[in-house]
């Protein structure tokens, strides 16, 4: 994540480098961040954070990563995914359709709205995400 200010927040698969990245900003977050990483995806990203984390660029960042991890097992569970990355339009169905095209071709025009759904339910940190982003905008002068 960038800041305004010219600084930024690299995380990747090295914990080394991780820790070194968050303790530009605060090194109590770098110490709790291998510690509370698991407790984020496996519970509200926002009262996670809110617990263990100071810094607002380290908040944003997380919960943007909790969020699109959460939002991408979802519909993996619901085998919704396919329907999100393809994007593909639904077959019309054939002339004179068996009772089995038709439950299969109204399953197949509700993956979508499902999908959407199940999107919507799994972004309920997104307040708490575009909250962090404003304090880090109003912090580096800008809003």
């Amino acid at each position: 994540m960038h800041c305004i200010d010219g600084s930024y927040l690299l995380l990747g698969p090295h914990k080394d480098l991780n820790h070194s990245e968050i303790s530009k900003f605060f090194i109590r977050d770098a110490d709790a961040y291998p510690r509370d990483f698991m407790d984020l995806l496996l519970s509200p990203a926002s009262k996670v954070l809110n617990l263990n984390f100071e810094t607002d660029v380290l908040k944003a960042t997380l919960a943007t990563d909790a969020v699109i991890v959460k939002m991408q097992s979802y519909l993996e569970a619901f085998d919704l995914w396919e329907v999100v990355v393809e994007d593909r339009p639904v077959a019309p169905l054939p002339p004179n359709p068996t009772l089995a095209q038709i439950k299969a071709h109204s399953e197949e025009k509700t993956k979508k709205f499902k999908a959407k759904t199940l999107i919507q339910n799994s972004v309920g940190d997104q307040s708490s995400l575009g909250s962090w982003h404003a304090k880090l905008l109003k912090n580096h002068g800008i809003g």
